[in-house]
């Protein structure tokens, strides 16, 4: 987990629920990053991280229609 500069953008590193590294660019300002990162971090603290909520609702039958 951390906050790192990436030219003239910050981006986040974080471990998923899932344990996949995942990285989001936010933009020019540092402590905007930061604030991100520790929302995504309560995020799958909750277990209310976006991308697993999807992933979780949908079945196999609707995947395979998809």
């Amino acid at each position: 987990m951390s906050v790192t500069r990436r030219g003239s953008n910050w981006c986040i590193r974080y471990y998923g629920p899932d344990g996949r590294q995942r990285w989001e660019t936010i933009g020019p300002n540092k402590k905007e990053a930061e604030t991100v990162l520790h929302q995504r971090l309560y995020e799958i603290r909750s277990g209310i991280f976006p991308i697993l909520r999807r992933r979780s609702q949908i079945t196999f039958e609707k995947f395979a229609e998809e």
